[in-house]
């Protein structure tokens, strides 16, 4: 009979303690819940915009910090590339942080050259034919990565669905 409670127990606590564990990526982040996986992600996005809007209001008025800025932020960007790339897969579903990474890579890159490219355009003040054509090279460039904020926005949209979770503004 001892042996029997003794399996039964240890059963139930594997059991218990499978269906609690949480998985720990290469970023040292552990994810309980889909929503903290989700977060974690979209919170690195929201940082990011908001060093491309200061980005904006810097460049306006002051060309050197601003091109200060812009390297400075695409170190942490880049940072941010690895961290989202540390996370493990949920529940074997990858896709929410694949776009995330390939979302954060556009960033990186548009932070490193696009937009270094246009301050250095108006550094001197006039914009000559050539700069404008190059200005418009500039925007295309840009416009490249809607398709990839597109694709991880469907991404999250399915991992919430498929984790019944409800996005904020949804």
């Amino acid at each position: 009979m001892k042996k029997i409670c003794f399996t039964v127990f240890a059963a139930t606590f594997l059991l218990i303690s499978c269906k609690t564990a949480t998985k720990k990526g290469e970023n040292g982040e552990e994810y309980k819940t889909a929503g903290q996986y989700n977060d974690y992600i979209a919170d690195r996005q929201e940082e990011v915009l908001d060093m491309i809007k200061k980005f904006t209001v810097i460049s306006q008025s002051e060309a050197g910090r601003a091109n200060a800025y812009l390297t400075e932020s695409a170190i942490k960007v880049e940072k941010i590339v690895t961290d989202v790339e540390g996370m493990p897969d949920w529940k074997g579903n990858t896709e929410l942080r694949d776009k995330g990474v390939a979302m954060f890579k556009y960033y990186k890159k548009i932070l490193s050259t696009s937009y270094k490219k246009v301050i250095d355009i108006k550094s001197d003040g006039q914009i000559t034919p050539e700069e404008e054509k190059e200005q418009e090279a500039i925007m295309e460039e840009l416009s490249e990565g809607a398709p990839i904020e597109a694709e991880f926005i469907t991404a999250q949209k399915d991992f919430a669905k498929k984790t019944n979770m409800t996005l904020k503004g949804d």
